[in-house]
């Protein structure tokens, strides 16, 4: 199966995916006469959608889901060999239009991989991250995240680059060999809290010869305090319900 298939076979499960493909349905059944059955699609279609819009419905599920492992500081991470940064937070550049990288919602990803090395958790930085051509991407992420380390006041041969990978499997796939090579015993990975358990399942079980250990970043959800706002559809909850 080719990475842009896969990334659009799991867009079907995303909310705001699956509420229009829902609508869409409905509106056929609609025209081959089913109303009945085109009105409850509908209907459960747009109570989907709210439940994922709605941060008195969505935030608790999302919430926990994120904390499942623990985000720290950096002071306080477990040191390693090795700190591997996930790709998925900054856009390679696209020149002439887009001449430089462009920092995403997750790119404290990078943020956070800086920041343990600043704290002496690992004298080395892999990045992990291709490009995605159908994102009019010229320049991989690894290359976006080298830059962002080296303006974050990471030295140069510090960092390894791993810029061929789509997915978070390949990310691993193409890491396995890098770490091998630096015979790493030990390292943190770094990825956005909502990624984390997949990753590290993946990193898991592609090297269970090194002992990993989870530093979660990109954190979205943070208890609020009440109101009515809670209570209403949010394009900020359903972009979180969307990763």
């Amino acid at each position: 199966m080719s990475v842009l298939l896969s990334k659009i076979l799991s867009s079907l499960i995303h909310p705001l995916n699956l509420a229009i493909y829902g609508w869409l349905m409905a509106g056929v059944l609609r025209l081959i006469g089913w109303r009945t059955l085109a009105t409850v699609g509908a209907v459960l279609s747009t109570l989907w959608l709210m439940f994922w819009s709605i941060p008195f419905t969505a935030e608790p599920i999302l919430g926990a889901w994120e904390q499942k492992q623990a985000p720290t500081l950096a002071e306080l991470a477990t040191p390693a060999d090795v700190i591997v940064v996930l790709g998925g937070g900054v856009k390679g550049a696209a020149p002439p239009v887009r001449p430089r990288p462009d920092l995403g919602d997750a790119s404290d990803r990078v943020w956070a991989g800086a920041r343990l090395w600043h704290a002496g958790k690992a004298p080395l930085i892999l990045v992990s991250g291709g490009k995605l051509p159908w994102n009019g991407q010229t320049h991989s992420e690894a290359d976006g995240m080298l830059a962002l380390l080296l303006d974050l006041g990471v030295p140069r041969d510090a960092i390894r680059l791993e810029s061929g990978s789509q997915t978070t499997f390949e990310n691993a796939q193409r890491t396995q060999p890098i770490l091998a090579e630096l015979e790493t015993q030990s390292a943190l990975l770094v990825t956005s809290a909502f990624h984390m358990q997949r990753s590290l399942a993946t990193y898991q079980k592609q090297m269970p010869e090194i002992d990993w250990a989870p530093f979660a970043t990109d954190i979205q959800i943070v208890p609020r305090q009440p109101s009515l706002l809670q209570y209403l559809p949010s394009v900020a909850t359903l972009i979180s319900s969307q990763q």
